[in-house]
């Protein structure tokens, strides 16, 4: 088998077969540490900037490896997105590339994401639907596709939480469609394939199944490696997928869809909605977003009375549990009786998770806290999801991941912190104090030339940002969107750690500003950005999703905006929590957690801006502390190396001539960071 450096090297056959394939010594280096890591039975930490081409990087030592040893591999994404680019594009172009290496590739989803024709059959049969002209197509449809994923449509059907697989309603083997089935079908080719694709939220679900269930039916087949990319959510999806959410809105969704039963307890539906939103009164009533839950119910009279509440609920949801298994058991339809036999399942899931979510005993695992979120839908109806979380996932991924499969490699753009992943291995578990090997680790930079094509800006002038900010810093930061829009000639992405202040730059620019206006929330966030690339100069305001995994090369997209460090809430009760659970520990919570993960959002930010060699830009971070805060000039120092300045004269001569005003070197002139203006 050719070398490493061959298969990507200038003379490859990649860049044979791939026209737009360039070789990148950054590339080799990243290959080469996935290779050591299969190779030793390691895990490793990789971090490569933008332009590295990250994933060829992973995918060819990875199918290499598996050419040679055999076994199978697990390739997982965060979104949808890339999992598509892996299995449409990517992984066909290097198999076509490399025909010696005989891998067959597979891609798994949810099962929410694949059609269930027992459940479109039951469907058929209600009246709400007979008439809907997309229920028709998506009949039609489902005669024709293979795959059953709702990807192929071209349209959006409201309805599809209706017909979708789903664990409860899913009859397995003893299924009449079993045979014709998507998602088993799906399953048969991931257990057949050597290189399977996955994303986190399937991954962990899977790895939460074989701790609590071993030796039992598990979602992914067997895997001897596994390669995360877009690493750096490992965290959050571990933490959701070993914790427990109920949402009240699964009472009413499982009422309205009960009451289209015939014979069914009508009386009891509608006292189980009454239950539960006695229940969920306080927390709707509550000033709070999120919270404790040990905040709302901290009385020993609230207490009581709440758990009275949920075991009222409890009973009444497994009444109807009683009621819909009758039903079942009396059908004499086959439709009929799988729709109530799902249903019922479903009540009873209802009821179990509220008792787990809820537990009032001790809870054996210290490590867990109980929390609460509410939110309002367009319509202005509240629902609360009451969550139990771990305050640290380490531990579980040392017991179901390292000990099982230690060749775990993790690979982003953003993974380290002040240049070092010290924060990332205390995380994962990865720290000194594991059992596991020591990671292999490897930082490797854009290709990119950031110092001819990339300015930042930081204004000196605005004031620090504090909690409940007042209009006159919302105006400031406004003021400066403004002139910058303006300098930029639209193309300019503004991104804010917060809607309030969204909304107040929005409202800013609508009276002042004649450039298109694209702001999240007023369409699908894909179709946002496919308008904002048409306009050729537009202005695109939005929050957190769009802080990460936008692409927009070329000359659309000049200017990225961030309002202020995009430090966590500090009322967030999982952000309190943690930092607690660390100062309880003797540790300093602000450099333990806070600021690492604000230096990683901020990299994250800033790598909206240059997606292709030949874009250039200025990223501006309308944030003094970067200047007045020792951990600020850190914050700067820990992006790619380029011109800096407070001046706003430069960014206008950056966009207008092209050049950069030269000054003397700044405070981190040692890290090679140029600067263009002390602004002194």
């Amino acid at each position: 088998m050719a070398r490493l450096e061959h298969t990507l090297g200038k003379n490859g056959p990649l860049a044979k077969l791939l026209p737009s394939f360039t070789p990148r010594s950054q590339q080799i280096a990243l290959a080469k540490a996935v290779e050591a890591s299969l190779v030793e039975g390691r895990p490793c930490l990789a971090e490569a900037g933008t332009g590295v081409g990250k994933t060829l990087a992973y995918l060819v030592p990875l199918v290499r490896w598996l050419a040679k040893h055999g076994g199978r591999a697990v390739v997982s994404t965060h979104t949808l997105a890339l999992q598509a680019q892996l299995v449409e594009r990517d992984i066909p172009a290097l198999l076509a590339a490399l025909p010696e290496c005989e891998v067959t590739a597979a891609v798994l989803k949810g099962r929410s994401n694949f059609l269930c024709l027992q459940d479109l059959e039951i469907a058929a049969g209600d009246v709400w639907l007979q008439n809907d002209p997309l229920f028709r197509q998506v009949q039609r449809w489902a005669g024709d596709t293979d795959s059953g994923d709702p990807s192929e449509l071209d349209f959006t059907f409201t309805g599809w939480s209706e017909i979708c697989a789903n664990q409860d309603t899913c009859r397995q083997r003893e299924c009449r469609f079993y045979d014709r089935c998507f998602y088993f079908n799906a399953r048969k080719a991931a257990e057949e394939c050597s290189l399977l694709v996955v994303n986190h939220a399937l991954f962990f679900a899977d790895l939460r199944l074989r701790r609590t269930s071993p030796g039992g039916p598990t979602l992914l087949p067997k895997y001897d490696a596994v390669v995360f990319d877009e690493a750096h959510h490992i965290e959050e999806m571990a933490t959701r997928a070993f914790g427990l959410e109920w949402g009240s809105r699964r009472v009413p969704q499982l009422v309205a869809r009960a009451k289209r039963l015939a014979g069914v307890d009508l009386t009891l539906l509608a006292s189980v909605e009454a239950l539960n939103q006695v229940l969920l009164d306080p927390f709707l009533d509550t000033a709070a977003a999120e919270a404790f839950l040990d905040e709302m119910v901290h009385s020993e009279g609230d207490r009581k009375l709440f758990f009275e509440r949920r075991d009222d609920l409890c009973a009444s949801m497994d009444a109807v549990t009683k009621d819909l298994t009758a039903l079942a058991d009396s059908a004499t339809a086959a439709p009929d009786r799988e729709r109530a036999g799902g249903l019922a399942r479903t009540a009873a899931r209802i009821s179990t998770d509220l008792r787990q979510v809820t537990r009032e005993e001790a809870d054996e695992d210290t490590n867990a806290f109980r929390w609460f979120h509410t939110r309002r839908n367009r319509a202005g109806q509240a629902f609360t999801t009451l969550v139990k979380t771990p305050l640290a996932v380490d531990t579980v991924m040392q017991e179901t991941l390292f000990s099982e499969t230690p060749r775990a490699v993790f690979v982003s753009a953003t993974l380290a912190s002040s240049g070092k992943f010290e924060y990332l291995k205390q995380r994962l578990g990865l720290g000194e104090s594991a059992d596991t090997d020591p990671p292999i680790e490897v930082i490797e930079g854009s290709p990119f030339d950031y110092e001819q094509n990339c300015l930042i800006y930081v204004p000196r002038a605005l004031p620090t940002p504090t909690r409940g900010e007042g209009e006159d810093f919302a105006s400031g930061i406004a003021s400066e969107v403004l002139n910058l829009v303006e300098a930029a000639s639209g193309r300019t992405f503004a991104l804010f750690t917060s809607h309030r202040m969204l909304k107040a730059v929005h409202q800013w620019l609508l009276d002042r500003s004649d450039y298109p206006l694209f702001v999240q929330g007023e369409m699908p966030n894909a179709r946002l950005v496919e308008e904002f690339v048409k306009s050729g100069n537009g202005v695109l305001l939005g929050t957190s999703s769009f802080w990460e995994g936008v692409d927009v090369p070329g000359p659309a997209l000049s200017c990225v905006i961030m309002d202020k460090l995009p430090f966590a809430p500090p009322d967030s009760p999982l952000q309190r929590a943690r930092e607690t659970a660390i100062r309880a520990g003797g540790g300093d919570a602000f450099k333990a957690l806070s600021l690492p993960q604000a230096q990683i959002r901020l990299k994250q930010g800033f790598g909206r801006l240059l997606r292709a060699g030949d874009d250039r830009g200025v990223v501006a971070i309308l944030d003094s502390r970067l200047w007045t805060k020792s951990y600020g000039r850190g914050m700067l120092s820990d992006l790619p190396a380029c011109p800096r300045t407070d001046r706003l004269g430069d960014v206008q001569a950056f966009f207008e001539q092209g050049v950069f005003r030269t000054a003397a070197p700044s405070t981190t002139a040692a890290r090679k960071q140029p600067s263009v203006s002390s602004g002194k």
